[in-house]
């Protein structure tokens, strides 16, 4: 085999196993999904979200550099006593980490975080 050839195959696995995070967002909503490319991102989207207008939402790819500006909560936890403490919580709720610690060890295409309650 040759040099060119080998080259070829590497980038070919390299850009297989690039995966993104896809940003939704609507008018009052905004989610994200991890995913290969945008068209992976949207099938899931569609069959997670059922029946909805995909012209009426703006598709983007979240820059790999603010993954890690951005962070999950458990939404179904609150302590009022951690309110003020904006290192480990968001609003009294436990945050689990952000979207590139999430993310980091994923193969498959999921929804990462959404503002929606």
């Amino acid at each position: 085999m040759n040099y060119r050839c080998c080259y070829a195959k590497y980038l070919l696995i390299k850009n297989k196993n690039k995966m993104k995070i896809f940003e939704f967002i609507w008018s009052d909503l905004k989610e994200w999904v991890y995913a290969s490319d945008s068209d992976v991102a949207i099938a899931f989207y569609l069959d997670l979200r059922g029946n909805v207008d995909i012209d009426k939402c703006v598709v983007c790819t979240l820059p790999e550099d603010q993954w890690t500006e951005h962070f999950t909560y458990d939404a179904s936890t609150f302590d009022e006593g951690q309110i003020d403490n904006e290192e480990d919580y968001f609003d009294g709720h436990k945050i689990l980490g952000t979207f590139k610690d999430l993310v980091e060890n994923e193969t498959d295409t999921m929804l990462v975080a959404s503002t929606q309650n």
